[in-house]
């Protein structure tokens, strides 16, 4: 077996899940979100087993049609990425929208029924 520093299986890992999730579509409830001053979006989206760290640059922030709040559910489009610093994994998400199989589920008991998604 052969012995690596920190950083080269870092490097492993990062090109690994990056070439292997550069398109992945994710549906969650948002759990935590918070608008920095910078106009970027970072937010966590969970399901009931786990939870996922997003953030959204500004461009893409500014082509959104809804403002992202906790409790939302939502369907995000991106690629996952690995930062070897702080270690941890996020999805920079591109596109987002309400909905999704779980809100659908939900606004069906809304009293006025909006069963539709907005997409971007």
């Amino acid at each position: 077996m052969q012995m690596m520093s920190v950083t080269s299986l870092n490097t492993k890992i990062k090109s690994l899940l990056e070439a292997t999730f550069m398109h992945v579509t994710v549906e969650g409830e948002v759990s935590a979100v918070t608008y920095h001053t910078s106009g970027h979006l970072y937010f966590t989206i969970k399901d009931d087993k786990s939870a996922l760290r997003c953030v959204m640059w500004r461009s893409n922030v500014a082509k959104t049609k809804f403002r992202i709040e906790k409790g939302m559910h939502v369907v995000i489009h991106g690629s996952l990425r690995h930062r070897k610093s702080p270690n941890h994994r996020d999805v920079k998400a591109e596109t987002k929208r309400r909905g999704g199989k779980i809100s659908r589920r939900k606004r069906k008991d809304r009293p006025d029924n909006r069963d539709t998604p907005t997409t971007l």
